[in-house]
Parts: structure tokens; sequence; C-alpha cells
């Protein structure tokens, strides 16, 4: 049941009747129901000193009082969605910042890890140089000592030709 809206409305002083008829024109603009009093009949308008208080575009001060309602409505709700998606934009920009600086430290240890693996990669190659002339040194004296051991051998075996004997030290089968 809703209450009528006084016409009279008191400065300041408290008045009680002036309480419940700001409640109940806030229940019913919550609730979206119509007023009762003679200014919600069809066919009746309100006129202040004889005149209709109609705008400019035929509207009356009541829709006049409901579109600035709507605009209110509407703002909030527009600044609300703009301040949701700032906090979103802003979010977003962290999450952006945050993974180009982790890119980029990977990166930059990528590149420690290449300069590493290149010097390593050149003391490698300094090691399999040094082991190969190692490696060649060691065939060259092998080959020459097998060569001597050879011609050894071999002046040997002349040396029984032309004797015609063979050693006694040699175990023969």
């Amino acid at each position: 049941m809703t209450q009528p809206i006084s016409v009279n409305k008191s400065t300041r002083g408290g008045d009680s009747m002036d309480k419940a008829t700001r409640y109940s024109k806030i229940s019913r603009w919550l609730s979206c129901k119509e007023a009762t009093d003679e200014r919600s009949q069809p066919g009746s308008r309100r006129q202040i000193s004889g005149r209709q208080t109609t705008d400019s575009r035929g509207r009356t001060i009541d829709s006049m009082r409901l579109q600035g309602k709507v605009d209110a409505w509407e703002m909030a709700k527009l600044d609300k969605i703009r301040k949701r998606y700032e906090k979103m934009k802003i979010t977003i920009l962290e999450w952006e910042s945050n993974k180009k600086s982790k890119a980029k430290q990977h990166l930059e240890r990528k590149q420690i890890l290449e300069r590493r693996q290149a010097r390593a990669l050149s003391e490698y190659r300094d090691e399999v140089l040094r082991i190969d002339k190692f490696a060649e040194e060691a065939k060259a004296i092998m080959e020459e000592r097998k060569r001597n051991d050879e011609l050894v051998v071999l002046e040997k075996e002349k040396r029984m030709r032309s004797m015609g004997r063979v050693p006694r030290r040699c175990l023969c089968f």
C-alpha cells in the first residue's frame, strides 16, 4: 500500500510526514510502481500558478525527473563499467610487462649461455686440436720405433742367414 505524496513540504523541520513521503517516493522508484495520487491519473495535469508544467518538447515535470533519474542511472552504470575495464586494462598491462620482462631475462640468460657455449665450444676445439697434435706425435714416434724394431729383426735375419744357424736363445717350437 502506497502513501499519497504530500504537496506541502516543510523546511528541515523534521516533519515525519515529509520523511514518509520521501521514503515512499524512493520505494516506488525502486519497485518501479506508479504513484497513486491524482497526478498519476490519466488526464490530470499538474499546474503551478495557472500554467502547465511542461518543457519545450511537451514533457511533463514528472517525465523530466524520470529522464534525470534515467540519465543518472546510465551515467552511474557507464562509470562502473569504465572503472571495471580500466582495472582489467591495468591487469593486462601488468601481465604484458611481466611476460615481456621474463622473456627478456630468458633471452639474456640464453645469450649468456650461448656465450658460455661458444667459449666452451672454442675450448673444446682447442682441446681436440691439442689431442690431435699429441696423437699425431705419438703415432709418428710409434711408427719410428716400429721401423727401428723391424730393422733390428731384418738385420738379425741377415746375420742368421749368413751364419747358417739360429741363435740358441730363440725359443721356437
